[in-house]
């Protein structure tokens, strides 16, 4: 069915004990908790710490400009937590006419904060995720986080606004990080392009890996991060090295950059080759351990 709360918040929650498996929330319908003028609409959807939550339906947290065009709305927030997510041909809108609002799916930015982490997330090829600026303004976050396995092969847009801003942030973080043929657009037809973030473990860089960062090389910055060796949490798998690997050929033609921050070693086994004006920033070590190390072969 349909939920509708423009201007407030939505609650949709099931207090679940560790470790049952079984569905906790799922939504084939559509939620809305538009943003009215200046009051921004919130949904909230927790399927608690043991619980699955399945979205297949419509989100819409999103701000539009009214009819008589005197006030316009920025984009709101949606929040999805719970031990194993599933988004499958879902619409999850925050979109705003002054700016993108927040989505947050399995964990806060680089799993930071007191926001309940997924142990699993998985995203398809057929949701779609915009947190957009469709005027002006900046387009918005979107977090896509477990601490264990995440699969993010959806459409993710945080377009800055037609006529003013810049381009937002999109993270898809895990322990393991499937992304190979995920679409992010992260552009700005009057501002600076912002970026897309790629955080698991370690990171082997394959002809399919190479494709998608290439593809979406072209609407966002990139930036593939390995932050730590160490992993915690229930049902977390064995922590790796922190190692980025190329092992085949990058190359776009736009002008974005291209970033590679390793816990550990960066080893390039393939060429790189950016369009004029773009940039390829390579940092071993970033936490400055004193283990790391930049090689090319």
């Amino acid at each position: 069915g349909t939920i509708r709360a423009n201007g407030g918040t939505v609650y949709l929650s099931a207090a679940t004990a560790t470790n049952i498996l079984r569905d906790a929330v799922n939504v084939p319908g559509s939620i809305r908790a538009n943003s009215v003028g200046t009051r921004q609409g919130r949904i909230v959807i927790g399927g608690g710490t043991g619980g699955r939550v399945n979205i297949s339906g419509r989100l819409s947290a999103s701000g539009t400009r009214h009819a008589n065009r005197a006030t316009a709305g920025k984009g709101g927030q949606i929040d999805i937590s719970g031990a194993d997510i599933a988004l499958t041909g879902a619409q999850v809108n925050v979109s705003g006419a002054t700016g993108g609002g927040t989505v947050r799916i399995g964990g806060d930015a680089l799993g930071k904060g007191d926001f309940q982490r997924a142990q699993s997330v998985t995203i398809d090829s057929t949701t779609t995720v915009r947190a957009d600026a469709t005027e002006t303004g900046n387009g918005g976050n979107i977090t896509v986080w477990s601490d264990s396995h995440t699969a993010a092969t959806g459409h993710f847009s945080a377009r800055g606004g037609a006529f003013a801003g810049n381009g937002g942030i999109v993270e898809t973080s895990g322990h393991t990080v499937d992304f190979n043929g995920v679409r992010v657009d992260a552009s700005a037809p009057q501002g600076k392009s912002g970026e897309w973030l790629i955080d698991p473990v370690d990171l082997t860089v394959d002809a399919a890996a190479a494709a998608t960062i290439a593809s979406n090389l072209a609407t966002a910055n990139v930036t593939l991060l390995t932050t730590s060796t160490t992993a915690s949490g229930p049902g977390v798998q064995t922590a790796g090295n922190g190692d980025i690997f190329v092992n085949s050929a990058i190359s776009w033609t736009s002008a974005n950059a291209l970033t590679l921050s390793s816990y550990r070693d960066i080893r390039i086994n393939a060429s790189i080759t950016g369009g004029a004006g773009s940039s390829v920033t390579l940092l071993a070590d970033n936490t400055a351990t004193g283990v790391g190390v930049v090689a090319f072969h």
